[in-house]
């Protein structure tokens, strides 16, 4: 009887697969996560040649597509703006053992036009977005497994969402050669999947993949599960997508006065259609501030909120607070970028942004080319060669090292002129030092090369 229990219980999941395959229940778009465990949520799937009977390898497929939020929140998506209008002007050279750019490097060029759809920005900005909402960016490379670079070669993101990627019951026993044939699939339009390869594929997170990190213990289904900053943001963007919808129905709300009977002993007696009828009338034939005459008691309501005293703004405010700080921005830069009057100078904005773009976007766009370096050990690992991304050239980094390098000129005569005056003043008395000896009597050499050093 097990096994018969057993079998049918197969045959029923291969009936609901079938259905869910051929038009029957469509998983949602987006759904809120409910567990409470700040992670993607995963549907089973299954892949093999009985697959529509429930039959198959076990494959898990993310619920949540968090750049939902990206493109509903609009001050979640300024934030997000930001690192890739700035990350997508790093500017990428290939570097030999020794340092040297190397002229006309053909991966470069390839990073200038990663595929036909897209130029250099558009795909990284794109990998900015992914990396930043879904916590990873999957690239997919027809020549990660070769390094040809001859054979016209294209570089692809593809989303998170998109994939269902295989359940490792035991990652200790794989062996390099089996993680490079794990298997992930993709899905497409119109239930159209196709098969990818781990060796086709360079993962680049945000943070980490959970790998067996988890309060519950390890899960199979969430080996490759990343962590997503919008995890611990999603009442925060709740809050300004509630506010922004409240706000939105109180300024089209037409009607803000309505005329009713005073209460009588306790009770509102509603108005007859008769009388509704003349003053609906009288009132339609009236300027707006006239008063009109009535032989009933009425009284006239005030429908409109005091926003104020709602808290909206403040609310909106302190979770637009939690998204920034969550992300690492600073207020100057953020201010600047979105228009907002907050009295910060310029010069402040400038060492914002050099600050934000050599520390929070370089860590994205470091991870990213180091991803293909290791993707790709033909053409770097095994040369020496290393991709690098220099963001050197932006103006507010260029005005900020003009400005240290100045200031540091400065600081360097400055000690110069004070040093020649003290051995100066040292001659006048009486110390008969020259001027190599007086640099090492008075402990001055190391310090005075230190501040004259280049």
């Amino acid at each position: 009887m097990a096994y018969k229990k057993g079998l049918l219980t197969k045959l029923d999941q291969g009936f609901q697969a079938f259905k869910s395959a051929f038009g029957g229940e469509i998983p949602p778009f987006y759904s809120q996560l409910s567990d409470g465990t700040h992670s993607y949520n995963v549907e089973l799937e299954r892949h093999g040649p009985f697959s529509f009977l429930g039959f198959g390898d076990a494959y898990f497929k993310p619920q949540e597509n968090l750049k939902w939020y990206y493109e509903n929140v609009s001050f979640f998506g300024d934030c997000i703006n930001l690192y890739c209008d700035i990350a997508s002007q790093v500017r990428i050279q290939e570097v030999d053992r020794n340092g040297n750019i190397v002229e006309n490097s053909e991966f470069v060029k390839l990073l200038d036009q990663p595929n036909e759809w897209q130029d250099g920005i558009a795909f990284i900005k794109e990998l900015v977005i992914n990396t930043l909402c879904s916590g990873i960016n999957v690239q997919y490379g027809d020549f990660f497994k070769n390094g040809n670079l001859r054979l016209n070669p294209s570089l692809y993101n593809i989303d998170f969402y998109n994939l269902a990627f295989p359940k490792i019951k035991n990652p200790y026993k794989l062996k390099r050669s089996d993680i490079q044939e794990l298997q992930f699939i993709e899905h497409l339009e119109n239930n159209e999947k196709r098969t990818l390869k781990m060796f086709e594929l360079a993962f680049v997170y945000d943070m980490i993949a959970k790998n067996t990190y988890g309060a519950k213990g390890y899960n199979s289904s969430k080996f490759l599960d990343p962590i997503s900053r919008v995890f611990s943001l999603r009442t925060d963007l709740q809050v300004l997508l509630n506010t922004t919808d409240t706000m939105a129905f109180l300024s089209g709300k037409k009607a803000n006065w309505i005329i009713s009977k005073k209460a009588a002993a306790g009770s509102l007696a509603p108005l007859g259609a008769g009388e509704k009828k003349q003053i609906e009338t009288e009132l339609s034939q009236k300027r707006r501030d006239d008063v009109i005459a009535t032989n009933e008691d009425l009284s006239l309501l005030n429908l409109t909120r005091d926003n104020r005293k709602m808290q909206m703004i403040e609310m909106q405010n302190n979770a637009k607070e939690n998204v920034r700080s969550k992300f690492g921005i600073p207020r100057d830069l953020l201010d600047a970028y979105t228009g907002t009057n907050s009295g910060s100078t310029y010069e402040n904005q400038q060492f914002a942004e050099a600050r934000f773009t050599l520390n929070n976007v370089k860590n994205i766009t470091d991870s990213w080319l180091y991803s293909l370096e290791k993707k790709n050990k033909s053409l770097f690992a095994d040369r020496g060669h290393k991709l690098i991304g220099s963001y050197e050239h932006m103006p507010a980094i260029v005005a900020i090292n003009t400005d240290l390098k100045n200031k540091g000129f400065k600081s360097k005569a400055e000690a110069l002129i004070k040093f020649l005056e003290a051995f100066e003043k040292s001659r006048g008395l009486g110390i008969e030092l020259n001027y190599e000896d007086f640099l090492k009597e008075n402990g001055f050499e190391e310090f005075l090369k230190s501040q004259t050093a280049e």
